[in-house]
C-alpha cells in the first residue's frame, strides 16, 4: 500500500489502468470500425458485436452480381444495406474459395476480405459498396458472406446501432471459357408461360375465325 493512502482507496496505478482500458474499449473500437473491420461475417465471425450483441431484423443486407462466372475471372459485385438508424453504414464481405478486392475508393482489402474505408452516408434509405470477386482457378460452387452495420453516427459503438448478416450469395464457378447461361431458371419459366399464352391465343383466334 502507498504510504498516506487509505486502504480502501485504489492505487493511482490501477486507476490509470482502468481509465486506459475504458478509453480503448470505447474509442479504440470506434476507431477500428470507422477505418473498417473484417472477420465479422458468418464465414469466420459473430457479427458487429461491439455495437450490438445480436443481429437486427430491422436491417437488410444483400449482395447483387452474377450468379455464374468463369473460373479465374474477375466480376463486379455490390453489397447493399438498408434499415436501422440509417445515418451511416459499414460492411464486411468475404468469400470461401475465391478472393475479393476493392473496386472503388470507399472499399479496402484487409486480411483477404473487403470492408469500408470510412463510414458511408445513407442516401434515400440505402447505402452500397462495390467490390471485385475473383473466382478460383477451377470449377466449384463458391459463397460470398456479408454483414452490414447501420449506425446513428453518435461516435460511440453502442446498441443504438443495428447490424445484420446478408444471405449467403452462392456463385456457380464454371470452367474457364465455358459459355455462361443467359437465361436463368426464372427466365425459362417466364419463356414457358409466354409460349403457353401464345398457343392459347392462337387457338382462340382460329376458333373465332
Amino acid at each position: 500500500m502507498i504510504k498516506g493512502l487509505s486502504p480502501h482507496v485504489p492505487s493511482p496505478r490501477y486507476i490509470v489502468l482502468f481509465i486506459t482500458s475504458i478509453y480503448l474499449i470505447i474509442v479504440g473500437f470506434g476507431t477500428q470500425h470507422n477505418n473498417g473491420i473484417v472477420g465479422t461475417t458468418r464465414k469466420n465471425g459473430n457479427g458487429c458485436v461491439c455495437h450490438n450483441i445480436t443481429p437486427s431484423n430491422n436491417v437488410t443486407v444483400w449482395v447483387t452480381g452474377p450468379a455464374t462466372v468463369n473460373a479465374g475471372s474477375s466480376n463486379v459485385y455490390t453489397l447493399h444495406l438498408a434499415g436501422g438508424p440509417a445515418v451511416e453504414g459499414g460492411f464486411n464481405a468475404a468469400t470461401r474459395f475465391g478472393s475479393v478486392s476493392a473496386a472503388t475508393a470507399d472499399v479496402q482489402g484487409m486480411s483477404g476480405e473487403v470492408t469500408h474505408v470510412h463510414p458511408k452516408s445513407f442516401a434515400a434509405g440505402t447505402v452500397a459498396w462495390t467490390f471485385l470477386y475473383t473466382a478460383p482457378a477451377t470449377a466449384t460452387q463458391d459463397t460470398i458472406y456479408s454483414v452490414g452495420n447501420s449506425v446513428n453516427d453518435n461516435l460511440i459503438p453502442d446498441n443504438g446501432d443495428q447490424w445484420n448478416y446478408g444471405n449467403d450469395f452462392i456463385i456457380n464457378v464454371i470452367p474457364a471459357g465455358a459459355p455462361i447461361p443467359i437465361l436463368s431458371m426464372i427466365g425459362f419459366c417466364l419463356l414457358g408461360i409466354l409460349l403457353v399464352l401464345s398457343v392459347v391465343s392462337f387457338l382462340r383466334s382460329r376458333k373465332i375465325a
